[in-house]
This record gives structure tokens, sequence and C-alpha cells, in this order.
């Protein structure tokens, strides 16, 4: 997903909740992604992005399995409803 600007990239989350690598660029914020390995990350130039998108392109299958894989187990920790509801809860909790 190239970008010069995301506040909070849904789309970006959607795709690593189905086991999809991303390649996205550093305006998508969304570093704990590639942090975590979920995909890739360029500037938002058209040069660095067209590199990380041939870059995934070559990657083999096992590679963006894996990608895929651990976008979705960032997605299941960190994004999904029980986990928020969690968070909610405990700084309400913190405020009374």
């Amino acid at each position: 997903m190239p970008s010069y600007s995301e506040g909070f990239p849904v789309a970006i989350v959607e795709a690593a909740a189905h086991r999809l690598p991303c390649v996205i660029t550093t305006e998508c914020n969304f570093p704990e992604l590639v942090e975590a390995g979920g995909g890739w990350e360029s500037l938002p130039t058209l040069d660095s992005f067209r590199s990380a998108f041939e870059y995934a392109l070559r990657a083999d299958d096992l590679e963006r399995r894996q990608r895929g894989e651990v976008g979705r187990t960032l997605v299941d920790g960190q994004y999904t409803w029980p986990v928020i509801a969690k968070r909610m809860h405990a700084v309400c909790e913190s405020l009374s």
C-alpha cells in the first residue's frame, strides 16, 4: 500500500488478518508489521516502493507464507475486538 499519509491503516490490518504479506510505505504508520516480519517497507517514493515491491514479488512462496502468518499473529494479538476490549477495560479501571 503506497501512501504519503495514513492515520490508522485499516486496509493493511485487514490484509494481514487474511495472511497476506504487505508492502507498505513508512508513512502508512504501521512499523509493528514490518518489525514483526509481516511485510516489506519502503520510503514513499516511486523508486523505493518499486524496489520493495519487486523484492516481495521475487520472494519465494515460503517467505510470503511466513510473512503472512506473522501478520495474522500480530493482528490476532493486537487488533481483535477481544484484545481491544480488554485494553479499554483496563483503561477505564485505571481511571476510577
